[in-house]
C-alpha cells in the first residue's frame, strides 16, 4: 500500500513538473494535473492537501528553490548557534551563507524552466495560489533573516533582497537579455554571478570594518 501511495505521489508531482515546463503556469490546475498523472483529483487533495501543498512540495525540492529550502533552515540554525558568540566565525558564516544564496539562486533559476514559470506566475497574476506562494517565500525569508540578527547595519539582507529581485527579473524575462541587449548566455550568467559574489564580499568587508 505504501509503495502504491509513493508511486501515485510521484506521478502527481511529475505531472506538475511536466505541465510547468512544457505548457507554462497558465495550464497548472488540479484537473490538468490529475489528467496528466492519470489519477483522480481526490488523490491530489489526499496526498498534498490540494494545489497549494503540491506547489509547496515543488518549491522545497533541492532544484526548485531559488533561495533556501525549508528543510535547510534548522540545519543552518544549528550552525548559527555554534558560532554566534565568535565574531570572526560569525562573519565568515554570514559571508558564506550570502555567497551560497547567490550560487543557489543563479544555478536553480537559470536551469529550471518550471521555477521560472512559478516566478513568472507570482509576478503576473494575483490570486489565492500566488498569494500562498508569496506568503511561503516570505516565511522562509523571515527565518533566513534570523542569521543576521543583532546587526545594526542590514546591508547584507538588503543586498540579498536586491540580488534575488534582480535574478527573478532575469529569470522571468522572455527575452533573456542584459540591459545592453547582450544575449544572456552561460557566459553572461557566469559574469553576473561573479559580480554578485564580489558585492557580497565588499559588503562583508565593510561590516567588519564598521564593527571593529
Amino acid at each position: 500500500m505504501k509503495k502504491n501511495k509513493e508511486t501515485t505521489k510521484a506521478k502527481i508531482y511529475d505531472a506538475l513538473v511536466d505541465i510547468l515546463e512544457n505548457k507554462g503556469f497558465q495550464s497548472v490546475g488540479i484537473n490538468s494535473i490529475a489528467r496528466k498523472a492519470g489519477v483522480s483529483k481526490v488523490l491530489i487533495y489526499r496526498y498534498y492537501g490540494g494545489l497549494e501543498g503540491l506547489l509547496k512540495e515543488y518549491k522545497n525540492n533541492p532544484s526548485s528553490s531559488p533561495v533556501i529550502r525549508e528543510d535547510e533552515l534548522s540545519f543552518l540554525a544549528d550552525e548559527f548557534n555554534a558560532v554566534q558568540n565568535n565574531k570572526e566565525k560569525l562573519y565568515d558564516f554570514r559571508l558564506e551563507l550570502a555567497k551560497r544564496t547567490v550560487d543557489s539562486a543563479i544555478e536553480n533559476i537559470q536551469s529550471n524552466k518550471g521555477l521560472q514559470e512559478i516566478l513568472r506566475w507570482q509576478t503576473i497574476e494575483s490570486n489565492t495560489i500566488t498569494e500562498f506562494l508569496q506568503t511561503e517565500r516570505g516565511k522562509r525569508f523571515e527565518k533566513f533573516g534570523q542569521f543576521w540578527s543583532g546587526i545594526e547595519d542590514y546591508n547584507i539582507m538588503a543586498l540579498l533582497t536586491i540580488i534575488n529581485s534582480s535574478i527573478d527579473n532575469l529569470a522571468i524575462s522572455k527575452y533573456n537579455k542584459m540591459l545592453d541587449g547582450t544575449e544572456l548566455s552561460q557566459g553572461g550568467w557566469d559574469e553576473i554571478q561573479k559580480a554578485l559574489l564580489y558585492i557580497c564580499e565588499a559588503v562583508h568587508e565593510k561590516q567588519q570594518r564598521d564593527n571593529e
